[in-house]
């Protein structure tokens, strides 16, 4: 696991962690970034052609619009970015991750992570169980 700076939503600086796999995939991804750049500003991690040009951020239109391109090549269902958020938030509840951790992990500055959490698989099922035996 790494932690990374990032300026997030309400352009606040957070911290967040990340995996080491998805480390490696920001830096495969920084070098070709920098060309497609070509010496031009651009304070964003994500770029678009159109963002190149103008230096502003692409907006949320734009990163729909490519999932729907990219869902359509492995013909799956269009998906929007926010499934990636809730994925991820579940995946890691169900690894075991605390509610301070899924906080932190989520860049949330409120409690409200459970709006994230979509359980269903086995941790929910033990936990039903362990819980039942407990009383």
């Amino acid at each position: 696991m790494r932690k990374i700076t990032i300026w997030g939503k309400g352009n606040r600086i957070r911290e967040i962690i990340i995996t080491n796999a998805m480390f490696d995939v920001l830096e495969e991804y920084l070098p070709i970034r920098n060309k497609q750049l070509d010496g031009r500003e651009n304070k964003y991690l994500i770029i678009s052609n159109k963002s190149v040009k103008t230096g502003k951020k692409i907006d949320r239109s734009m990163v729909n619009k490519m999932l729907e391109k990219y869902c359509k090549k492995i013909n799956e269902n269009s998906i929007n970015p926010h499934i990636f958020r809730h994925d991820f938030a579940t995946n890691k509840y169900e690894e075991g991750y605390t509610d301070m951790m899924l906080k932190k992990s989520l860049g949330q500055t409120s409690n409200a992570t459970d709006r994230y959490i979509h359980p269903g698989g086995e941790k929910i099922i033990n936990e039903i169980r362990q819980n039942s035996t407990k009383k």
